[in-house]
Formats: structure tokens, C-alpha cells, sequence
């Protein structure tokens, strides 16, 4: 586990910095019904599908629709060549998830494209395919990837600058 937080830091370190500090990170083994509990990273290319909320299983039905009706586009490209990609049985790398608790629903802070073509191809054993890091903590709702808000974007800003 140390080596894919050495590798996302490196890749994301201004998103791990955001991350309150009094928590750890724990490897969780989730069911297909926790799948209905999370939520995609609001990033902008995810807001075309997100209808209100970014609850992955949602989206995943819209872009289900934008294919049934022939749509294209860079995102929808990138979803099919990645859900291409995952042949059954085929065990990615980790998928990345923050929340307030085990009750509330989990955010995906990397991995989101893989978990949707999952969801796409094999919704039935998407949860089969992935190792889930999570991380919990009380003050999840001051980070910005886990509520994004005036409050927690100002707080980004500050960090950015610094």
C-alpha cells in the first residue's frame, strides 16, 4: 500500500495535501450494493453527467444513454477505451476513496474512469475488480474533493498559494 500512496502523491500531491490529517488510510473490501454509495470526484468533465449529484451509478446510466444514442465526445472515448480495457478478471490498480464515515457515501478521488467502464462492462462484479483505499475522517466535509463549496474552495486557494 505504501507504494501507491507514494505514486498518487506523486501524481496528485496538491489533492493529498487537501486531505485532513487525522486519519489513515485503510484497505476496505466493498459489495456490489456499496457501489450504490459512491460518488464520482466532481470534476468538470463528469458534471455533463451528473444530473444534480454525482452518485457514479447514476452517471453511469447517463453515459449509458449518451452511447445508446450514438453520442461521441473526448469523455465518452475515453470511458469505452477504458472499459475495453478491463477484461474480465483482470485486476486494475487501486481505487482511491474519501468519506465522513462508513455510513455516508464515499467519494472517488482516483479511479473514476476505471470504476465507470467497470460499472459498464460487468456492473453485476465491478466491485470484484478493484482494491479500495479509503480514507475517514470527521473533517472530510473542509476538504474540497468531498464537498466542494465556497468554504472548502477557499481553503483549496489558500493551500494553492501557499
Amino acid at each position: 500500500m505504501r507504494r501507491v500512496l507514494l505514486l498518487l502523491f506523486r501524481r496528485r500531491g496538491r489533492l493529498c495535501r487537501e486531505l485532513p490529517v487525522d486519519t489513515e488510510w485503510w484497505e476496505i473490501e466493498l459489495t456490489a450494493r456499496d457501489l450504490g454509495r459512491l460518488q464520482s470526484f466532481p470534476r468538470n468533465e463528469w458534471r455533463r453527467f451528473a444530473g444534480g449529484g454525482f452518485h457514479l451509478a447514476e452517471m453511469v446510466g447517463r453515459i449509458e444513454a449518451e452511447y445508446a444514442r450514438g453520442q461521441q465526445g473526448r469523455f465518452l472515448k475515453k470511458a469505452r477505451r477504458d472499459r475495453k480495457r478491463s477484461p474480465p478478471g483482470h485486476v486494475p490498480d487501486a481505487v482511491l476513496l474519501i468519506g465522513l464515515d462508513e455510513r455516508h457515501p464515499l467519494t472517488i478521488i482516483d479511479g473514476n474512469h476505471r470504476m465507470a467502464a467497470a460499472l459498464l462492462s460487468m456492473p453485476e462484479t465491478a466491485h470484484r475488480l478493484f482494491r479500495f483505499y479509503c480514507r475517514l475522517s470527521s473533517n472530510m466535509n473542509s476538504c474540497c474533493w468531498r464537498k466542494t463549496d465556497l468554504r472548502s474552495l477557499t481553503r483549496y486557494a489558500r493551500h494553492a498559494v501557499r
